[in-house]
């Protein structure tokens, strides 16, 4: 029997059914691999990271970043770009021990690569530890021997660990136009030992005046005398002189001590100098930007307590109205708001105001808060007991975050209180004002846990706190129980808060 055939394929048909087969193979291969990669947590690490990459450097994207590059070594632990790029954002936020172990980890994944040693010895420089610095500037030089700029750095550092003053010529080189930084950043921290204060003083003491005059030569040289100074066609240059404290006392005192220890050498300069005192920018930061956090020792509090000199970005708005940070890469909103933080014990007829001294009762001490906004912003406010629970008070579960100027706010409502549970400790309360909604849209994260995220970024910002002088602590409780309109009562005890972009108010109690 014959068997039935179809028609004979020709040898270009039989070519062109081959290439059809091995485009199928290719296309077929290309997928897998596709889906490989899309399943491998290394590969969707890098993703994040290009995602964060993209971003700016404001602080609504710096927060973004921080999220995304966390992600991004929750996926891949080990990627070491993402701990170079994480320790950036931290520094740039003024988170500097956190930066420092990102830097690190970065270096213990690829000790091979010259980038993170001199990305940390110029934090180590910028933070009064020249003899650290040191070291990691010549192990990068060991990786990395042509590089000029660090081995210029090296010598400045060296020099600046021997002797007792930091000269004119090491810190117009350090702060001065031509220097760099990673990420931008670009500042000198100047210690106690250079120039000290008097326990809970703001007086400049004689034994302050030869860095102080370093430090003002250095400035005269860099404006050059004409009180002004253009860094290619950029406009202006802005420094802030911003104070620090260690961790003892109150948060706001702090904040307040360091501003006025700012303005002291901020009105030094400009007096022995005639520095021009619009370019010159008194900060405080009371001890939101710790260096040290190892312990309650001396020492410690000793490398905390200093003043640090940052140049801005040169023509920014942001510093030509005497406001912002080397962290921010554009104008930002100022935020002011009335606040204050009250409790209420069943046997007093007082409204006080919640202190670092407070002591509260489980059950029976009512507490409550009331903000105004002086602008549309949007406020976030959460408590966080000795234990690490975390409950946000506001916005409620599906409410905006948005708040209006001029309104009045009470939490949890108008006549009603808080009572505490069972926990007891240290118990704090933050509340985060800001000129955008924070970016809740990272997966994995409750909302409470999100607003302490944006709390942990957001707390090292400098924050101005005013109550009117004279301004009791404690008000009849009579006078606010009444309606809405007594608020105008608490009026006396509310704090002026205000900062830029965004800033947290931090409360603490003792919780017994």
């Amino acid at each position: 029997m014959k068997l039935a055939s179809g028609p004979a394929l020709s040898a270009p048909e039989i070519g062109r059914e081959r290439l059809w087969m091995l485009a199928g193979l290719v296309l077929a291969s290309a997928l897998v691999m596709v889906a490989c990669l899309s399943r491998d947590p290394c590969h969707q690490a890098r993703e994040h990271c290009r995602q964060a990459a993209r971003l700016s450097v404001s602080q609504a994207d710096l927060f973004k970043k921080e999220q995304l590059y966390r992600k991004a070594l929750e996926l891949c632990p080990k990627l070491a770009e993402a701990h170079y790029e994480l320790a950036i954002v931290l520094e740039r936020q003024g988170r500097y021990p956190g930066a420092v172990v990102h830097y690190q980890e970065a270096i213990r994944l690829q000790p091979k690569e010259a980038q993170a040693y001199f990305a940390l010895a110029n934090l180590l420089a910028r933070t009064n530890r020249p003899r650290e610095a040191a070291e990691m500037y010549e192990a990068g030089l060991q990786r990395k021997p042509e590089d000029k700029p660090a081995r210029r750095r090296l010598a400045d550092v060296k020099e600046m660990g021997r002797g007792s003053l930091i000269k004119a010529e090491v810190i117009e080189r350090s702060i001065g136009p031509l220097a760099r930084g990673v990420g931008g950043q670009v500042s000198l921290t100047l210690g106690e030992k250079l120039i000290p204060f008097d326990f809970n003083r703001y007086d400049i003491r004689p034994d302050a005046r030869p860095q102080l005059d370093e430090l003002g030569k250095a400035l005269k040289n860099i404006y050059g005398g004409s009180r002004d100074i253009v860094i290619a066609g950029a406009g202006p240059q802005f420094y802030e002189i911003a104070g620090h404290t260690d961790v003892r006392g109150t948060d706001a005192y702090n904040l307040w001590l360091s501003r006025k220890r700012a303005e002291a050498v901020v009105d030094y300069l400009r007096r022995h100098f005639a520095l021009p005192r619009e370019r010159l920018i008194a900060k405080g930061y009371g001890k939101r930007r710790r260096l040290c956090t190892t312990g309650p020792d001396e020492g410690c509090h000793a490398l905390n307590r200093r003043v640090e000199i940052i140049r801005l970005a040169p023509g920014s708005q942001v510093a030509q109205r005497g406001s912002g940070s080397p962290a921010e890469g554009g104008l930002e909103s100022s935020v002011h708001l009335e606040a204050g933080f009250f409790f209420l014990r069943p046997e007093g007829e007082e409204v006080a105001v919640l202190q670092e001294d407070s002591r509260l009762r489980s059950g029976r001490d009512k507490y409550f808060i009331f903000f105004r906004p002086r602008q549309d912003c949007y406020v976030y406010v959460l408590q966080e007991d000795s234990r690490g629970k975390l409950d946000l008070l506001f916005p409620k579960a599906g409410e905006s975050a948005k708040v209006l100027a001029g309104r009045d706010y009470w939490l949890p409502g108008f006549g009603r209180a808080f009572t505490l549970d069972e926990v007891k400790g240290e118990e704090k309360l933050y509340l985060l004002a800001s000129a955008h909604p924070l970016d809740t849209t990272l997966a994995g994260l409750s909302p409470a846990q999100q607003v302490r995220s944006a709390v942990s970024a957001y707390r090292t910002r400098a924050l101005q706190i005013v109550r009117p002088e004279g301004a009791p602590d404690a008000v009849p409780a009579a006078q606010v129980t009444g309606s809405p309109q007594a608020s105008q009562k608490l009026t006396p005890l509310l704090e002026q808060l205000s900062g830029e972009g965004a800033w947290v108010r931090v409360v603490a109690f003792r919780h017994e």
